[in-house]
């Protein structure tokens, strides 16, 4: 019994002794690793549990420097790695890591080499919180105070190293808070808040705004361009894939919710034109690198405001729709050669003027080559205050007289349109005004009111159908569809 003893001892002692010499083994080999890579405080290695804690780690490269609190790894599987050749971790946990990342001219070039792994790595959880920041040049510029992620059963191997995200997840959960993007010279982006879980992704109080003013943002545009001031309290994509791979990125939504919106859109046309052809909306999403597949989107209790400043005498005109709802179903760029592609339809219902009801229905097809589309719609009692409200500041015109209803309906394609319009009004007259006030040209408002038709024949609805429209691919599909109302108003209000 005796003798049992003491061999279970010196069994047991040698145990000991090796799982000392195994721990530090295995200790200085993961300091070998970090050796002139990772810096640190201090490394905390315990075998039994299989764990490894890193206290104050850092990380430097050139312009990219990642620190953080504590890095910390537990439940190791030597079962699953001596018997199966796999890495098996429980819990890959990284507290309060600030990440500053600079990009620099070997990240454009693209010339890096493919990392080479060929173990198998399975984690059950893996824990992510702390700040970041993104230098993408000397301009352009990401910070985000504050973000947080959780990802359930991450798989990491040489086949998920191809794809754009290096690693596959079955349970995805991410808070990200106060997120500032300096986007160019114009235009700069913040969020308050992102929430991504597997079925949907969030985003308050999203805005894309405007970093200078408007009187400074000419000094800085070659030609004319847009300034953009647009806040959404609440965007949500419910139901959604998203595929990001080498091959094909794409993005399938089920629905999408937007909610109180205010858009206003300020353009100064007294510097030169941009002269650079436009694509129609349909051929910019059928040429889109990125897929998207979404099955319906609807916007809601949304303000939507259009300035242009033609002549800096007189300020800018401006037209604004409140409240604006818009309904659109079947927007997808996927699968474009299948024989029963899908008709994206986009529905317009709104207050023109904060006053006149107007309705618009607008239809085409993202796969066809022709960019065909049909857009029909109506608005009613349009007051001439509404009118003036663009005309007297941006061309020089009051008008007087109001129109009780008009109906339009046209069908186009990249080049050339045409289609109906009908309207109702009464007592119209124009009134010229001065070039350089709002004083009435007296002598240039008789002459123009000799060609205006004051009142339709016979006191009732007239409908025109005027000439094919020929679109300045130049211009915008806005303007391509305000050209072919403006040509009908001419077959209306002008004596020929």
């Amino acid at each position: 019994m005796k003798k049992y003893s003491i061999v279970v001892g010196v069994v047991l002692a040698s145990l000991v002794v090796l799982f000392f010499i195994a721990q530090i083994i295995v200790k200085n080999k993961i300091e070998n690793a970090l050796e002139g890579k990772v810096a640190y405080v201090d490394l905390r290695l315990n075998l039994l549990s299989g764990s490894v804690k890193i206290i104050k780690p850092s990380y430097k490269d050139g312009g990219n420097v990642i620190t953080g609190e504590v890095l910390s790894a537990s439940g190791f599987g030597y079962y699953s790695f001596f018997v199966k050749d796999i890495i098996s971790l429980n819990q890959i946990d990284l507290q309060d890591f600030k990440i500053d990342i600079e990009k620099s001219k070997a990240d454009k070039s693209g010339s890096g080499s493919k990392m080479s792994f060929n173990k198998d790595v399975l984690v059950g959880e893996v824990l992510i919180n702390g700040t970041f920041s993104f230098q993408q040049d000397s301009l352009r510029s990401l910070n985000v105070n504050h973000f947080g992620i959780e990802l359930g059963d991450v798989e990491f191997n040489k086949n998920t190293l191809t794809s754009t995200i290096p690693f596959r997840y079955k349970d995805v959960n991410i808070d990200i808070s106060k997120v500032d993007y300096t986007l160019n010279q114009l235009q700069k982006i913040t969020l308050d808040n992102l929430w991504v879980t597997q079925d949907s992704i969030a985003f308050s109080h999203l805005k894309y705004l405007p970093r200078l003013s408007k009187k400074d943002y000419i000094k800085v545009i070659p030609y004319e361009k847009d300034l953009i001031d647009l806040k959404v309290e609440t965007l949500v994509l419910r139901d959604y894939k998203l595929n990001l791979d080498n091959l094909q990125n794409q993005l399938s939504v089920n629905y999408v919710d937007v909610n109180q919106v205010d858009l206003s859109i300020y353009r100064d046309k007294t510097i030169k034109d941009d002269v650079r052809k436009k694509d129609l909306y349909s051929k910019m999403l059928r040429e889109m690198d990125f897929k998207i597949n979404v099955d319906s989107l609807k916007v809601k209790n949304m303000y939507l405001e259009y300035q242009e400043l033609i002549n800096k005498n007189r300020g800018p005109g401006k037209i604004f729709f409140n409240p604006l709802e818009v309904d659109i179903y079947r927007l997808t760029n996927v699968d474009l050669e299948r024989e029963q592609f899908p008709e994206t339809e986009v529905y317009f219902r709104s207050k023109f003027m904060g006053k006149s009801n107007f309705k618009a229905n607008w239809r085409f097809k993202i796969n066809n080559l022709e960019d065909l589309f049909v857009i029909s719609g109506s608005v009613f009692n349009i007051s001439q205050n509404s009118i003036n409200s663009f005309f007297e500041p941006a061309l020089g015109v009051k008008t007087q007289g109001n129109v009780s209803e008009l109906y339009f309906n046209f069908k186009g394609n990249s080049t050339q349109a045409n289609g109906e319009l009908q309207i109702d009004y009464q007592d119209f007259k124009l009134e010229v005004l001065k070039k350089e006030s709002a004083q009435e040209n007296k002598f240039l408002s008789t002459l123009a009111n000799i060609f205006v038709k004051k009142k339709p024949k016979n006191d009732g609805e007239t409908t025109v159908k005027p000439k094919e429209v020929k679109r300045d691919v130049t211009k915008s599909f806005w303007n391509y569809f305000w050209k072919c109302i403006q040509s009908g108003l001419k077959e209306v209000f002008i004596v020929l």
